[in-house]
C-alpha cells in the first residue's frame, strides 16, 4: 500500500489548521508566562580563555587548538536569556499546553486511523495506540520549530499560515517519502586547510564547516570521553558526499541508518582519507559520520540545524590519549590541495577497474598503517601496502609514485622512532 497524492494533500491540510490553532495558543501562551523552562540542553560554546583577554593571548599562539580558532561546545542548561519554545508542550510547569484538547486533534486522528496506509506508516512497532503520541510530536514540533524562526513573541504574525507551510512539509516527508535524501558530512580531524572549498568530484567536496553545524554536531553526536569528545571537535573542514538518500521503509529506518557507520560509504570515505595523507603524510582521522537531510526532518534540537551522527572510531589511538592542548592540527595549503584533487581523479579512475585493484588495496593498508599504535604493526602495514604497489608498477604511476614515497617515508619514521626508544632504553 502506497500514499496517494490526495492523502498526502488530506493531511497536510489537516495538519495547517490544526497546527494554526497550536500555534495561535502557543502565542498566547508566551504572553501570559514570564519565563518558559524545559528539560533540553543545548550546545553552548566553551570559553577556557577568553580571547578577549590579553593575558591568554600566549595561548592563542602556542595552542593549535586556540590558533586555528576551532569551536568546542559543551552540552549544558538552555540559556536562560532565551524562551525554550518547546518547554510550552514538555516543560516544567504544570499548566503547559496539552496539545489533544486543542480543536483539530480529533480529526487528525480520525483521518489517519481511517486511511490505513497513512496509519501504517504511523504507527510505532504496531501499537495503534501510539499515533496520539506520534501526532502529538509532530504538531509540537512543527510548531516549536515556526516559533524558532521567527523568535516568538506574544504577537501572531499575519501570514502564519505561509510560516507554518514549510515545516509542516518537512515533517510530513519523513513518514511518507519513500526515499528520504541526505548529505553525508565527514569531518576531518587534526587538520585545517587553507581553501575553503575543494571540489574533488562531481559530487564530493571538502568545506568548511559552518559555524551552524560546528554547533549542531555537537548535540547530534557525543563521545562520552572527555578526551575523545575533543577529538572530534577538532576539524575546521569536512568532506561532503552529495546525492546520497536511504529507503524510509520502516518505522526504525533512520535509527539504524544514521546512528550506524557502517551503513555509509566507508570505502567512499576512506579513499579520500587516503589520499589527504599520502599527500601531505599528516596523522588525520575522522571521528563522526553525519547525516544532513535535505527537505525532511525528524527528531530536533530547539533551533539547532537537524543532522543525525554517528560515532566512529578512524583516528589514532594515540592522538586520543592526548591533553586537548597537546592536539597536533596541520595546515593543508592550496598546492598540496591541487595534488589532492588530482590523485582523487586517478583514484576514480581505478576504482571498479579489477586489473588496477592493487591500488585500492595499497589504499587500505595505508589507512591502517596511519591508524595503528604499535611501531611493528604499522611497519608490517607499510611493507604489505609497498609490495601491492611494486607489484604492478605501470598501473596509475602518479598516484603510485607518492604512495610509494608516503609508505618509505613512514618506514623510515617507524625505524628512527623505535631506534631512539631503544637508545632511551639503554
Amino acid at each position: 500500500m502506497s500514499v496517494t497524492k490526495e492523502m498526502a494533500q488530506t493531511l497536510f491540510d489537516l495538519f495547517l489548521v490544526f497546527s494554526k490553532k497550536v500555534a495561535i495558543e502557543s502565542h498566547k501562551y508566551i504572553g501570559s508566562h514570564n519565563r518558559i523552562t524545559g528539560y533540553d540542553k543545548y550546545p553552548v560554546i566553551n570559553m577556557i580563555f577568553p580571547k578577549d583577554n590579553p593575558e591568554y593571548l600566549k595561548y592563542y599562539q602556542e595552542i593549535p587548538f586556540l590558533t586555528h580558532d576551532i569551536p568546542r561546545y559543551e552540552l549544558r542548561e538552555f540559556p536562560k536569556e532565551r524562551i525554550q519554545y518547546g518547554a510550552i508542550f514538555n516543560g516544567y510547569s504544570d499548566d503547559k499546553l496539552n496539545i489533544k484538547v486543542i480543536d483539530g486533534f480529533n480529526d487528525l486522528l480520525e483521518y489517519i486511523s481511517n486511511t490505513p496506509e497513512l496509519e501504517k506508516l504511523l504507527v510505532e512497532d504496531n501499537r495503534t495506540d501510539s499515533i496520539q503520541y506520534r501526532l502529538k510530536s509532530m504538531a509540537s514540533g512543527i510548531v516549536e520549530r515556526y516559533l524558532y524562526s521567527i523568535n516568538a513573541t506574544h504577537l501572531i504574525p499575519e501570514d502564519l499560515e505561509n510560516q507554518l507551510k514549510p515545516f509542516i512539509a518537512e515533517t510530513l516527508l519523513r513518514y511518507i517519502d519513500t526515499t528520504l535524501k541526505i548529505d553525508i558530512c565527514v569531518p576531518v580531524c587534526l587538520a585545517t586547510f587553507e581553501d575553503e572549498t575543494i571540489k574533488l568530484a562531481e559530487q564530493v567536496e571538502i568545506v568548511r564547516i559552518p559555524d551552524h553545524i560546528q554547533k549542531s554536531r555537537k548535540q547530534a553526536c557525543t563521545y562520552e570521553s572527555n578526551n575523545e569528545d575533543w577529538l572530534a571537535a577538532c576539524a575546521t573542514h569536512m568532506i561532503v558526499l552529495h546525492g546520497y538518500h536511504f529507503k524510509n521503509d520502516e518505522y526504525t529506518s533512520i535509527n539504524t541508518v544514521t546512528r550506524n557507520y557502517h551503513a555509509y560509504p566507508l570505502h567512499l570515505i576512506d579513499d579520500i582519507m587516503a589520499v589527504i595523507r599520502t599527500v601531505t603524510g599528516y596523522t588525520i582521522g575522522y571521528e563522526q559520520i553525519l547525516s544532513l537531510p535535505i527537505g525532511w526532518i525528524d527528531g530536533f534540537c530547539a533551533d539547532l540545524t537537524p543532522i543525525y551522527g554517528a560515532k566512529s572510531h578512524f583516528v589514532n589511538a594515540r592522538e586520543i590519549e592526548k591533553f586537548w592542548m597537546q592536539l597536533p592540527i596541520s595546515f593543508i595549503n592550496s598546492k598540496q590541495a591541487q595534488e589532492i584533487q588530482r590523485l582523487y581523479s586517478v583514484v576514480l579512475s581505478c576504482d571498479g577497474d579489477k586489473r588496477k585493484g592493487n591500488l585500492s588495496f595499497a589504499l587500505k593498508r595505508l589507512n591502517r598503517c596511519m591508524l595503528r599504535d604499535e611501531d611493528d604493526d604499522m611497519a608490517i602495514d607499510a611493507t604489505i601496502g609497498l609490495e601491492s604497489l611494486l607489484s604492478g608498477v605501470r598501473k596509475a604511476r602518479l598516484l603510485i609514485l607518492f604512495l610509494i614515497e608516503c609508505l618509505l617515508y613512514l618506514l623510515m619514521s617507524i625505524a628512527m622512532c623505535t631506534l631512539l626508544r631503544s637508545v632511551g632504553r639503554q
